[in-house]
């Protein structure tokens, strides 16, 4: 009877432990997510101070809408009279035609939104960012899974 005492004794310690051990995982896969975007927040921060860094993100969306004939750029205002004046050469040399610069509050500085009659490539900051998160918490739910 007291080793059946003991046991129960035992199984109970053991079963707060692993309730506290989920508990300390879950705490933990919020801490490092929450961490990682404050890392890639300052991260982009620091990149768009480099005025090429948006006009490496237009030149890599604009190859994946290569034949769009009516291309809309929406960019902050900051942005917008630096990268019209800026991009021309590229656009010129990579057959895009018809395309239009759109100032737009809505856009955080570095980022852009690219509209066309073939799809539209979101490229602002925020939803990079939210990429990144999603990629972390869809990690670690797997991990919880295994």
């Amino acid at each position: 009877e007291d080793l059946l005492k003991q046991s129960q004794n035992f199984y109970s310690i053991i079963s707060t432990f692993e309730e506290k051990l989920k508990i300390f995982e879950n705490d933990f896969h919020s801490l490092v997510i929450n961490v990682a975007e404050k890392i890639a927040a300052k991260i982009v921060e620091k990149e768009i101070e480099h005025k090429s860094t948006l006009e490496q993100i237009l030149e890599k969306n604009l190859r994946k809408i290569i034949g769009a004939n009516d291309i809309v750029i929406k960019l902050n205002p900051e942005d917008n009279s630096r990268i019209q004046k800026s991009s021309k050469e590229y656009l010129t040399s990579s057959g895009i035609t018809k395309i239009r610069f759109e100032a737009n509050e809505n856009i955080q500085i570095g980022g852009c939104l690219i509209e066309s009659e073939i799809g539209n490539l979101d490229a602002r900051i925020e939803t990079q960012i939210n990429e990144i998160i999603k990629a972390l918490e869809n990690h670690f739910n797997s991990i919880e899974i295994e």
